[in-house]
């Protein structure tokens, strides 16, 4: 639990290089990534440029598709293979106006407990929603978004 409330996350990407992190809540920020560029603003503060040794970590989300968690046996086994991880059945639930199917897992450790789960639209995989305690992140696939720099 984030001590200082709970945080939603969009992310969106335009392939192959553009990705933008918008965070509201308790932690309001915004990050740009563009090929090795990072670009951050949190709360109103101003924007600051970095060169990134690589491009962006997360960029092969350009793929779109989750290939561990997207594949329903696949989610199993790995819940199987890990200690202390219980997994429940899955819902259909429309998030973003998509319709997607929510994997919840359930993590124990001594006498901590983390419950986390993602949705993926039943037609294409994707992945459309993950929440871990207080922190939501959304994920929009439309070739539509521009993402620039912001300075």
């Amino acid at each position: 639990m984030r001590p200082a409330g709970p945080v939603h996350i969009v992310s969106e990407a335009v392939c192959p290089d553009r990705y933008r992190v918008t965070t509201s809540g308790s932690d309001e920020s915004i990050s740009v990534y563009i090929g090795r560029m990072k670009y951050q603003r949190k709360g109103d503060g101003a924007w600051v440029r970095q060169t990134m040794h690589s491009a962006q970590p997360t960029i092969p989300f350009c793929s779109r598709f989750v290939n561990v968690s997207a594949d329903s046996v696949k989610i199993r086994l790995v819940a199987e293979e890990m200690q202390n991880i219980s997994l429940s059945k899955p819902i259909i639930r429309q998030i973003a106006g998509r319709e997607c199917r929510e994997w919840s897992r359930t993590f124990v450790s001594g006498k901590d407990t983390l419950v986390s789960t993602n949705c993926f639209d039943i037609h294409t995989h994707e992945l459309v929603q993950s929440h871990t305690e207080n922190t939501v992140a959304t994920y929009y696939w439309d070739p539509r978004i521009d993402i620039k720099a912001p300075i």
